[in-house]
């Protein structure tokens, strides 16, 4: 939802000659490969500077579990705005749930403003990516030294994975910075 991922879009479909979704499919499958992809690269770095002493494959495994919560609060973070912006909306359609005219409790044809402004809100956003990154560091260190352990290398085996959180980390800063783009269908 952002004007980027429109713009690249439309130009697909001009230069392809291909429908929207086939394009909108072939990018969102691109968008799960690329960061797997990112995070294979990097176990086979991290492997490379821990002078090859742990499989990749258990690597993999082991800082998957390190990169749940960027993922988990840039998703609390971008659903944030939409609470703060929208949750007021609910107080009109307890009145009239299914659309019928009623107005149960007399609160129908009421109107509010969004919780929170916007500024307001994109420092709680701000805080929700920070926390996640910095709890995924600590995650990653305890990975670390459990999969690491008998390795003199731990804190290298853990640089590409400390890596890929600043770029998960500052991509989501990005992408929550950016203007929605709102659409009613591809």
């Amino acid at each position: 939802m952002t004007a980027q991922w429109t713009h690249v879009n439309d130009w697909l479909r001009v230069y392809t000659g291909m429908g929207p979704l086939v394009i909108f499919t072939g990018l969102m499958v691109l968008l799960i490969i690329l960061p797997l992809l990112v995070f294979w690269g990097n176990a086979s770095l991290s492997r490379i500077l821990s002078n090859r002493s742990v499989e990749r494959a258990q690597i993999l495994k082991a800082f998957a579990y390190a990169v749940i919560p960027v993922a988990l609060f840039y998703h609390l973070a971008h659903n944030g705005m939409h609470f703060f912006m929208e949750a007021q909306a609910i107080v009109p359609l307890l009145s009239d749930p299914f659309g019928f005219g009623w107005n149960l409790f007399g609160t129908a044809g009421l109107s509010y403003g969004p919780l929170l402004s916007l500024e307001s809100i994109w420092w709680i956003q701000i805080d929700f990516i920070l926390i996640g990154h910095v709890y995924a560091v600590r995650v990653a260190d305890r990975i670390g030294r459990t999969v690491f352990a008998h390795s003199k290398k731990m804190l290298p085996g853990l640089v590409p994975f400390i890596g890929t959180m600043v770029l998960y980390s500052g991509l989501s800063i990005w992408l929550i910075a950016q203007p929605m783009v709102m659409r009613s269908g591809m």
